[in-house]
């Protein structure tokens, strides 16, 4: 670093300093990116608004998003093309408000909304 006048070196700076503030500040941003948003693995059980149903299909609540399909031990991405069956195991991202609705969406009781035709 350099003086005011420009002219004298105060100070060095080097990647060992600057390298510990870097990483808490980027661990710190992403802790505030990611606050509020919970990762939900709702099964889909036979009879669902889900069951047999492609995710762009689904009636998802507000900033919610479908990001993987378990499947018989498979780990699939969820796309809009993904058909789901009973017995999946979905994970969505979704606001922690609306946690509650989306781990509602595979179970017995939810109501299915009519969706595009394929």
């Amino acid at each position: 670093m350099l003086a005011p006048d420009g002219d004298h070196v105060v100070a060095r700076l080097t990647n060992h300093d600057v390298r510990p503030a870097f990483s808490r500040r980027v661990e710190s941003s992403a802790a505030e990116a990611h606050a509020g948003v919970r990762a939900i693995g709702p099964p889909v059980e036979p009879g669902t608004a889900l069951a047999g149903r492609y995710v762009r299909e689904g009636s998802w609540p507000p900033g919610a998003l479908a990001v993987a399909v378990q499947r018989h031990g498979a780990m699939l991405p969820a796309t809009g093309a993904t058909q789901l069956a009973a017995g999946d195991q979905l994970t969505v991202l979704t606001p922690a408000a609306q946690a509650p609705a989306v781990a509602q969406l595979g179970r017995l009781g939810s109501t299915p909304e009519p969706g595009p035709s394929a």
